[in-house]
């Protein structure tokens, strides 16, 4: 566990010069300000506990498990909804989980973070989830000395006045006192995880932070990747942690190796010793947060603007992966968008969260994208699931929405679950 004195978060937004002189002068600011949300260790490690279903408030990851979705509730736990008629969803309980974002499941045994702690749990029986072990300080989380540790974020759009002395804006460390930041955009990531993606009867979405490759689990946070040994299922074993980069969002694992999104480009890294990756190259593209999903040696990133990674690119970059490793991992395309966040692909169709659900038929060719085949703007989902059997579901601020896709040109609304915050 990090004990840091960290300042308040800052995204800007833009800066303007008012009656500046030489050697002292003011900015006006606008930017997002992150306000860390705090929480005492020992209300953090409190039991697991499985009770009535809750309305959906601030979903985040989603997740799916059998005949179940399971949905993350930011900072607070997860959401079990039977899913076995998706006409007709059921929201059957909730586990409680404090600073909770993310999860994966392998052999019936659910990965979550408990803030900077993994939690492993019995789901063999989804109605009685059970407990079985809890490994600490397994992920890094600050933690400020009479406060707690940081949970989660609350953000807010402010303008200030700042005084600036030889171009450089003053704010404040330690939330009160004075530091410099250097001229120009400055800002700061939300230190969630994510969900996990597996074959089989489980699947998360792209926007995922753990993902299983064999008996090995891997996360990333921040600028991280941590390799779990899980060959015992119930005990994970941290075996390797290895700086990666700045602005670790995303990981998705294709052939023998990892693919992880950040905010200035997708980093690889092998793994066919998985217990220790090693890099392999990186592409580069603008700052921007993005997810990466693979198919068929083509790689498909999505970057977006109006966050906390700081972009100003809505686009769509298309990469050959074939030559992976060899440094030969080259840009095809790079498509225009409006707000792209979370994607996925099921038989020959590439879905595409941009300020509503965009489809595409790369049945010809995944390589060239022409207009979509479908916009649907009756919600604005930041991350997609899409299943081969022809269920696509898409979670979003206003909730979740499940569509037959078995045309995928043609898709019929399904089910939606509201947000009642």
């Amino acid at each position: 566990m990090k004990y840091l004195k960290i300042p308040f978060l800052l995204l800007t937004v833009s800066f303007f010069l008012q009656g500046c002189v030489k050697d002292q002068c003011e900015r006006e600011l606008t930017y997002l300000r992150f306000d860390p949300i705090f929480m005492s260790i020992d209300d953090v490690r409190q039991p697991v506990e499985q009770g009535a279903p809750q309305a959906l408030k601030t979903p985040g990851k989603i997740y799916f498990f059998n005949d179940y979705i399971l949905i993350n509730e930011q900072r607070e736990g997860i959401h079990i909804i039977d899913n076995a008629d998706p006409s007709n969803p059921s929201n059957v309980s909730f586990l409680k989980i404090p600073g909770n974002f993310d999860m994966t499941i392998r052999d019936n045994k659910m990965y979550v973070d408990n803030a900077m702690d993994m939690l492993v749990l019995d789901v063999s029986d989804i109605n009685n989830i059970a407990p079985i072990s809890r490994t600490e300080n397994a992920f890094s989380n600050t933690f400020v000395e009479g406060k707690g540790v940081i949970i989660g974020y609350t953000s807010e759009e402010v303008t200030e006045t700042f005084e600036c002395y030889e171009g450089n804006v003053v704010g404040w460390e330690d939330f009160n006192t004075p530091m410099e930041l250097g001229n120009g955009s400055f800002g700061a990531m939300d230190a969630s995880s994510a969900s996990g993606r597996i074959p089989g009867n489980s699947v998360g979405g792209s926007t995922t932070r753990f993902t299983t490759v064999g008996d090995y689990l891997y996360t990333v946070d921040f600028e991280e990747l941590r390799v779990f040994d899980v060959s015992n299922a119930s005990y994970p074993n941290l075996v390797n942690t290895e700086f990666v980069g700045f602005g670790i969002e995303t990981i998705f694992p294709y052939k023998d190796h990892l693919f992880m999104g950040s905010v200035n480009g997708v980093y690889i890294y092998r793994i066919s010793n998985p217990a220790s990756p090693q890099f392999s190259e990186m592409f580069v593209h603008a700052s921007g947060c993005d997810p990466v999903i693979v198919k068929d040696d083509i790689a498909y990133v999505t970057i977006h603007s109006g966050t906390e990674c700081n972009g100003l690119i809505n686009q769509l970059d298309i990469i050959d992966v074939e030559q992976v490793g060899n440094g030969q991992s080259r840009l095809l395309e790079s498509i225009s968008m409006e707000n792209p966040k979370g994607l996925a692909i099921a038989n020959d169709h590439l879905y595409v969260c941009d300020n509503g659900l965009k489809v595409y038929d790369i049945s010809d060719d995944p390589t060239t994208l022409g207009k979509p085949v479908v916009v649907d703007r009756t919600s604005n989902p930041f991350d997609v699931i899409a299943l081969s059997g022809g269920l696509v579901v898409v979670i979003s601020e206003d909730g979740l929405k499940q569509y037959d896709a078995a045309d995928p040109s043609n898709m019929v609304e399904l089910s939606t679950i509201s947000i009642n915050p």
